[in-house]
């Protein structure tokens, strides 16, 4: 899997990140400007984040206000800010599977 973060872009980019550079997606101007995106290569990212990718994030954000994304070569770990209710549990294990199966397609 090609290492990334991603959250929704705020005041709190630079603590949150520390210093990386946010990197746009061409062509996805609304994209770019709500996700905060960063990572150690650009270009392998750039290609990961396609039209699938992008629309799966347009798609699901919500899950992403108050919620990080941590994709490791070997993990991807997910930070919520703010507890869960029982109710949504299943709805966001839901969601993050497809998003697994999603980074998972660009890993073969």
């Amino acid at each position: 899997m090609t290492p990334c973060c991603i959250g929704r872009e705020g005041v709190g980019d630079t603590t949150l990140w520390g210093h990386d550079s946010d990197i746009d997606i061409k062509g996805e101007f609304v994209f770019s400007q709500n996700f905060y995106l960063t990572g150690p290569d650009s270009e392998a990212i750039t290609k990961l984040f396609n039209k699938s990718l992008v629309g799966f994030f347009r798609t699901h954000s919500m899950l992403f206000d108050s919620g990080t994304l941590d994709v490791k070569p070997n993990a991807i770990v997910f930070t919520h800010a703010r507890p869960l209710m029982p109710e949504d549990i299943r709805a966001t294990l839901d969601v993050l599977l497809k998003l697994i199966a999603l980074l998972s397609a660009d890993s073969k």
